[in-house]
């Protein structure tokens, strides 16, 4: 769903939840299947919204919400030059960078992309990604021992860090005449 909400990105929720595969809290696939149907329905949604909208109003609709949504009309151009050179490639592809993932669905519908050809890309690249994601998040939960040592040792520094860059963007996002 972070093709919706932005905010939180799958590189954060999907390595904790394999954390909590590893440990026994969750399933592997429930696990898989609940973030590949989260990507789904996420990037179905962008899509409708494409189609339905075209590329001259969501190019306009972006213009008019880049402050709240993050997703600016250069952004949408990335994806855009993306989506037209690879076409359902850069769709599956497009699932597993960060950058173009988040918007490679609106060109996608904005184009009229077939939708079962888009709907298939987007399911097998969120697949490989969350996958991996979730596999990342297996590895580290058995190795957190090792992980805790070095968190408890740079925990100041690892939440200052995170403190200070949860700060920068939310003053990037709603206050951006006060960064240089």
């Amino acid at each position: 769903m972070e093709q919706v909400f932005p905010p939180i990105p799958s590189e954060v929720i999907l390595p904790w939840v394999g954390f909590a595969i590893a440990s026994g809290t969750l399933s592997w696939g429930y696990a898989l299947l609940a973030a590949v149907s989260g990507s789904l329905a996420g990037g179905l949604f962008i899509y409708g919204l494409g189609r339905l909208l075209g590329r001259e109003r969501l190019l306009r609709l972006i213009l008019a919400t880049q402050r709240w949504t993050g997703i600016t009309p250069k952004a949408f151009l990335r994806g855009e030059t993306w989506f037209q050179r690879h076409g359902v490639w850069g769709v599956f592809l497009g699932r597993l960078l960060p950058g173009i993932r988040s918007v490679i669905s609106l060109p996608a519908g904005a184009w009229h992309m077939p939708l079962g050809a888009f709907a298939a890309a987007t399911f097998l690249g969120s697949f490989f990604w969350d996958g991996t994601l979730l596999g990342l998040g297996i590895l580290l939960g058995t190795n957190w021992p090792k992980v805790s040592a070095y968190v408890a040792y740079y925990q100041e520094g690892i939440l200052l860090l995170f403190l200070g860059t949860i700060l920068f963007l939310f003053l990037r996002r709603f206050f951006p005449k006060f960064l240089p």
